[in-house]
C-alpha cells in the first residue's frame, strides 16, 4: 500500500492550510494500528484536503490512496475512505447524511479546476465502488456500512451512466446487502438515469411491495422521478403515507423520509 506515495511533490500541491507535505504522514496514519492515530489522521485530512467541501490540487493527488484503502478489507474504518472520496467528488459535505436524491446545484465542476481533477480522479475508482456496492454486511449498521457509500459515489457519475447504473441496479435488486444500502442504490437510480427510462420498472416494482419501508419509500420516489405513470397507482399511496407521517422514525433517514416523500408528491 502507498507505494508510490513518496514519488509525488506534495510540498508543491496545497491544501487549506498552505503546503500539503503533511498529507503523506496522515494518509499513512489512517491505516496505523492505534485507534486514536486513525482517528486523528482523518480529522487532519479532513480538515485540510476536503475542508468544508472545497477542493485543493493536493485533493485530486490523494484520491488515488484513498482508493487504496477504500479497496483493502484488512483496512479498519476502510468506509472512511468511501465519504471523502464522496465529498472530493461533489464537495457536498452537508448532505452526507441525508438521502441522496440529487446533484449539487453546479454539477458537474467546470473544466480544468481543483474541483474538476478531483471528480475525474475519483471517477477511476468506479469498478471499486460497482464491487464495493455488493458488500454483504451481517451486522453492520448503515454508519459502518462499506456498501451506502459505494451505491452512492456510483450515483454521481452521469458521464459514466453505462457502467454505473447496472451497477445501481444489481445493487438496488440484492436481498443480501444492508435494506438501507438498496435503498439507497434505488434513489441513485433516479438521480442518474434519464426520466422516462424503463428499463428498470420491474425493480421498481418488486420493491413497491417490498416488506421494508425504506425500500418501498426509495422505489416509490424513484419511480416519481422517472416519470414511471404506470407505477403511480401503486406509489402514491406510499407517498401520501410518509408524508403524512407522525412520530418517531429510525436512522439514518430520521426527519428526511417525509420531505423525501412530499417533494416526490408534488411531481406527481
Amino acid at each position: 500500500m502507498f507505494e508510490n506515495l513518496d514519488a509525488i511533490d506534495w510540498a508543491a500541491l496545497r491544501h487549506a492550510y498552505g503546503s500539503a507535505g503533511d498529507v503523506p504522514e496522515s494518509l499513512r496514519d489512517t491505516v496505523a494500528a492505534d485507534p486514536e492515530t486513525r482517528r486523528a489522521a482523518w480529522a487532519d485530512l479532513g480538515g485540510s484536503i476536503i475542508h468544508q467541501g472545497s477542493r485543493y490540487s493536493a485533493t485530486a493527488a490523494a484520491v488515488p490512496f484513498l482508493l487504496e484503502i477504500a479497496a483493502d478489507p484488512a483496512v479498519p474504518q476502510r468506509e472512511n475512505a468511501l465519504w471523502f472520496l464522496m465529498v472530493a467528488a461533489t464537495g457536498d459535505i452537508e448532505r452526507l447524511d441525508e438521502p441522496f436524491e440529487s446533484h449539487p446545484a453546479d454539477w458537474p465542476p467546470q473544466a480544468e479546476t481543483d474541483e474538476s481533477a478531483a471528480y475525474e480522479a475519483v471517477a477511476a475508482g468506479i469498478p471499486l465502488f460497482a464491487e464495493l456496492a455488493r458488500t454483504v454486511e451481517p451486522g453492520v449498521g448503515a454508519d459502518f456500512s462499506i456498501a451506502v457509500p459505494a451505491v452512492r459515489l456510483l450515483s454521481v457519475f452521469p458521464g459514466h451512466a453505462p457502467t454505473c447504473a447496472p451497477a445501481l441496479h444489481r445493487a438496488a435488486a440484492s436481498d443480501e446487502i444492508l435494506p438501507f444500502a438498496a435503498a439507497e442504490a434505488l434513489l441513485g437510480l433516479g438521480v442518474l438515469v434519464p426520466p422516462g427510462t424503463a428499463e428498470h420498472d420491474d425493480l421498481l416494482a418488486r420493491r413497491l411491495g417490498d416488506p421494508d419501508g425504506d425500500l418501498r419509500l426509495a422505489a416509490a420516489v424513484t419511480a416519481v422521478r422517472l416519470g414511471r405513470t404506470a407505477l403511480r397507482d401503486r406509489a402514491e399511496p406510499i407517498l401520501r403515507e410518509w408524508a403524512n407521517h407522525e412520530g418517531p422514525e429510525e436512522p439514518p433517514w430520521s426527519g428526511e423520509r417525509e420531505e423525501l416523500a412530499a417533494a416526490a408528491l408534488e411531481k406527481l
